[in-house]
């Protein structure tokens, strides 16, 4: 598959991930209990964010599902490549000491529906304080028994900053 297919595919994902959550909260909801289940969705990206820039492989094993999947777009050079990989392999990878990864979010947008959410974002992904790159992230989470959101997939684009 070429690398402007691959584009094209992400792109008509990504309107049809927006069209599908438009318009799915509960009419009569409150303000104040969307509120504060947005603040939930959000407090777990937070977390997982917090987590990986301290490298601390325990704290992200507790906010990803244990089947999750992370998902990279490098759109970075002349041709698109994707790579999926399951949690505990990624974890594997983080677990060495090395300078922080830290990942700025900029203006979340948060959806949810009962037991399923979306958050999309813009970000800047730093190594140390050397930046590496930018994109957009999609997390989606699903809310366990326990009430807590988890990670159930993130998927990435990477691409130089502008």
């Amino acid at each position: 598959m070429d690398a402007m297919m691959l584009r094209k595919i992400l792109m008509a994902c990504v309107a049809l991930s927006t069209l599908g959550f438009a318009g799915c909260g509960e009419g009569g909801q409150q303000d104040a209990a969307h509120n504060e289940e947005t603040q939930l969705v959000l407090t777990s990206v937070q977390d997982f964010l917090q987590a990986l820039q301290a490298r601390e492989k325990f704290r992200l094993q507790r906010v990803l599902h244990p089947d999750a999947m992370l998902t990279s777009i490098d759109l970075r050079g002349d041709s698109v490549t994707m790579k999926l990989t399951p949690s505990a392999e990624w974890l594997d990878e983080l677990a060495y000491k090395g300078p922080p990864l830290i990942e700025s979010i900029d203006n979340p947008v948060v959806q949810y529906s009962d037991a399923m959410a979306s958050v999309w974002t813009a970000y800047e992904f730093r190594i140390g304080e050397e930046l590496s790159h930018c994109g957009h992230d999609a997390f989606q989470l699903i809310k366990s028994d326990q009430g807590r959101w988890l990670i159930a997939g993130v998927t990435y684009t990477m691409q130089d900053c502008q």
